[in-house]
């Protein structure tokens, strides 16, 4: 079985590294919006009966904005 994962220290071209920073920013994002969503729609839904879906889309959109910065400041920074 093979073991596509990046080890700490293992030189990998630029290109893949930028692109597992990416998705793995983008995971942890993902995760922190789901979370800021279920607060969101639970709180709404205590206090009002109504949820603001437009707050659960910033949320999300934050989310993929900041995987997007990550893969391209990956892609640009200089080599160490």
């Amino acid at each position: 079985m093979t073991d596509d994962l990046i080890r700490p220290g293992e030189l990998v071209e630029p290109g893949r590294e930028a692109a597992a920073r990416g998705l793995r920013t983008l995971l942890q994002g993902a995760a922190v919006s789901a979370l800021g969503a279920v607060v969101t729609v639970v709180h709404d839904a205590a206090n009002s009966g109504t949820t603001d879906y437009r707050a659960v889309a910033v949320l999300a959109g934050q989310a993929v904005l900041t995987a997007v910065a990550t893969y391209v400041h990956n892609r640009l920074r200089p080599a160490v």
